[in-house]
């Protein structure tokens, strides 16, 4: 249902739905279930998102495991963004390279708000809890972080992590 307008957004309401979103990148979505979706090849929605994504409170359960010594990966929910993903709770696990998180990769001048991380996330380069990396002038906000965030790589190699965001760099 929906017709993927700001008036009438795409309704997802089960993995499958979310999956096909990498089909219409740039359309608005809204979530009305929770739901479980995994990869071991990267990000679930690859591409670069420019739409809108409400997430309307609900969660998803991510199971990502990503090996790779590939250092120009997106491993997350959503691979690159410059669009707007909000009001979205993140649970599971996300293992992977670079720009590792729950929500999104890499967002570059997009906007990541009111999400909330409680996943494990593991990585190499650029792993934070909600976005990997925030590149030219993306923003994040009213966003926290309660996951686990590990690094696999000495800080004197340029791991760049954090709770929230992994790397800013504008």
């Amino acid at each position: 249902p929906g017709s993927g307008t700001e008036a009438d957004p795409y309704v997802v309401e089960n993995a499958e739905d979310f999956v096909s979103i990498k089909n219409k990148l740039s359309a608005h979505y809204i979530f009305i279930s929770d739901i479980s979706v995994s990869s071991n090849t990267g990000a679930i929605v690859e591409g670069t998102f420019t739409g809108v994504f409400d997430g309307n409170g609900h969660t998803v359960d991510l199971s990502i495991s990503v090996e790779s010594s590939n250092t120009n990966t997106f491993d997350a929910l959503f691979g690159v963004s410059t669009g707007t993903i909000k009001n979205l709770i993140i649970t599971g696990s996300v293992s992977g390279s670079d720009k590792v998180a729950g929500v999104v990769g890499k967002i570059e001048g997009g906007l990541v708000d009111n999400c909330v991380n409680y996943a494990t996330i593991t990585g190499k380069k650029n792993v934070g809890g909600i976005v990997g990396l925030v590149y030219k002038g993306g923003a994040v906000t009213n966003c926290v972080n309660f996951g686990s965030i590990n690094g696999h790589k000495p800080i004197s190699k340029g791991l760049d992590m954090g709770g929230v965001v992994g790397c800013v760099w504008d």
